[in-house]
């Protein structure tokens, strides 16, 4: 168990334009020790995260899935942040599902913060194992 109360990833998905954006934050402890779990290599945690999320983390806007590609990472303080880009691009967005079943067997405080900034509103979930899935429809 680590000294603070529980563990956090951050996702932050915006739509600027017609662009799709994800940006993704997590522990580099806590990344590496989920990717061994799924015996993903830790060589280069970039693809090996990618390859992760990937398999747990799906976006769908007006019902639509959006395919992530990997674009870049970095490292800071502990953390890797990973951007990705979202396609395809979606018009007038009614509504996103997101389905996050990362960390999902981590333990039990574990949270996946997920931000959604579109169409002016910045809108925030805390989802756990116990809450998989969020629907947002927007006005």
């Amino acid at each position: 168990a680590s000294s603070h109360g529980g563990h956090e990833a951050f996702y932050t998905i915006e739509q600027r334009g017609s662009e799709w954006t994800m940006l993704v934050k997590m522990e580099m402890a806590d990344i590496r020790k989920e990717l061994e779990k799924n015996q993903i290599s830790t060589g280069n945690l970039g693809p090996g995260i990618n390859d992760y999320l990937q398999d747990r983390l799906s976006v769908s806007v007006n019902d639509v899935s959006l395919k992530m590609e990997f674009i870049s990472s970095f490292e800071q303080k502990g953390y890797i942040s990973c951007r990705f880009q979202l396609t395809p691009t979606v018009g007038a967005v009614e509504g996103i599902k997101i389905d996050n079943r990362c960390f999902e067997d981590f333990d039990h405080l574990y949270h996946n913060l997920v931000t959604v900034i579109v169409k002016g509103e910045n809108i925030s979930y805390k989802m756990t194992k116990d809450r998989q899935t969020i629907s947002h429809q927007f006005k």
